[in-house]
């Protein structure tokens, strides 16, 4: 049974550090009487900061939808790191809509991925073409 825990804090004091010689961070928020640490796996907290900057509107610009699908997209690069275990905790955890929505980015991402090797492809037989054509023309 999921649990939810509500805070508001009025100006409190935040620190972030990262436990030596692991790859957890610890985030730290201080107001009085309440102190809050939350404890983030390195996918997490990378997570985290790439959303932070999307939500962060730029002072002269905002971003466009393709710019905050490219941020999303770069969220899921961390997932390629992912051993099976990790995997697995991942399913465990992950709710369905939200395992969805990273299937169909990791989908576009292998799209992207295609579609510039074809086009890598492309310009190079013509490139060879026309390195075939000068070779003829001599």
């Amino acid at each position: 049974m999921p649990h939810a825990i509500a805070l508001q804090f009025d100006n409190p004091v935040i620190n972030l550090s990262k436990d030596d010689g692991s790859t957890r961070y610890v985030l730290n928020i201080e107001q009085g009487e309440i102190i809050v640490d939350i404890t983030l796996g390195a996918v997490s907290f990378e997570t985290l900061v790439r959303q932070g900057q999307a939500m962060i509107p730029s002072p002269n610009t905002t971003l466009t939808t393709p710019e905050l699908e490219t941020i999303r997209r770069q969220s899921a690069w961390p997932l390629k790191r992912l051993d099976d275990r990790g995997w697995q905790m991942l399913l465990r955890e992950v709710s369905c809509t939200s395992l969805v929505t990273l299937l169909w980015y990791l989908r576009e991402l292998r799209r992207d991925h295609e579609g510039m090797l074809k086009y890598h492809q492309d310009v190079d037989a013509a490139l060879d073409n026309f390195y075939a054509s000068l070779q003829t023309d001599r």
